[in-house]
């Protein structure tokens, strides 16, 4: 039998068998078959998990159509909507080894995903994605709502003993290795620490890390929506700072 070679090798680790993407939607037809495309091209074999928080426009058909397949959540029914619910629901169901959450509206860059799972194969247990700048005109108040959070979210990580520098703790784009997510989630019992209305999910999950967790970067450039309408409102917000409070 022949031995596998450096080719070989390098060819297998551009397959993406190891890894889930979920994405989190509500009222993304006009974006989601796009992302779904560029997933497709770029991380063949990855298993890609749309979960679906009600939304009334067309996602779940163009998920439906899309050439990409996808596994879809409908939570239509469910009690509790937000994105963190709709991630966490997510995560129940992944059974790769690692998984990448990562914004369905071509907001964050799907080819920075390469390089998260690079680190994360490499030993790394928590990759964060770090905005570097905003490409496009961002709205004022979008823009001090971001500074203020991010200064309260690390007031109150710092309460808890964790100090995570300049990270960009309130991102929507990051990799975990499931295993480790699972066992943080579980020790410090499950949902108590998270805020599921809300849409901070990784800053939640911030909050019950072990303190020796191992935690990478990347950087990206965030680019302005171009199409549908920011979830955002000041109501997240307000379910931002009572996740603040929750210990």
């Amino acid at each position: 039998m022949r031995k596998p070679g450096k080719k070989d090798s390098m060819q297998a680790m551009d397959r993406y068998e190891d890894i889930t993407v979920i994405l989190p939607t509500l009222n993304e037809g006009r974006n989601i078959a796009a992302m779904l495309r560029s997933l497709g091209m770029l991380y063949p074999g990855a298993c890609f998990m749309v979960s679906d928080d009600g939304s009334t426009d067309d996602t779940r058909i163009q998920c439906a159509n899309s050439a990409v397949p996808c596994h879809f959540i409908d939570r239509s029914s469910r009690p509790v909507k937000g994105l963190t619910a709709s991630v966490l629901e997510a995560i129940g169901e992944v059974g790769t080894p690692f998984f990448i959450v990562i914004d369905a509206d071509g907001q964050h860059p799907p080819e920075k995903i390469a390089q998260i799972v690079d680190l994360l194969r490499s030993g790394t247990e928590l990759v964060l994605a770090n905005r570097v700048q905003v490409v496009g005109r961002w709205e004022l108040h979008r823009k001090a709502l971001s500074r203020f959070g991010t200064f309260i979210g690390r007031l109150s990580l710092r309460l808890r003993g964790r100090n995570f520098g300049n990270a960009d703790i309130l991102s929507g784009f990051f990799g975990v290795r499931t295993e480790k997510w699972r066992q943080a989630f579980a020790a410090r019992g499950g949902e108590r620490v998270f805020c599921p209305e809300g849409f901070k999910i990784l800053f939640d999950f911030l909050k019950c890390v072990p303190k020796d967790l191992r935690i990478g970067a990347v950087g990206y450039d965030f680019h302005i929506r171009g199409a549908g309408y920011s979830k955002l409102t000041f109501r997240v917000y307000r379910q931002f700072l009572r996740s603040c409070l929750l210990f």
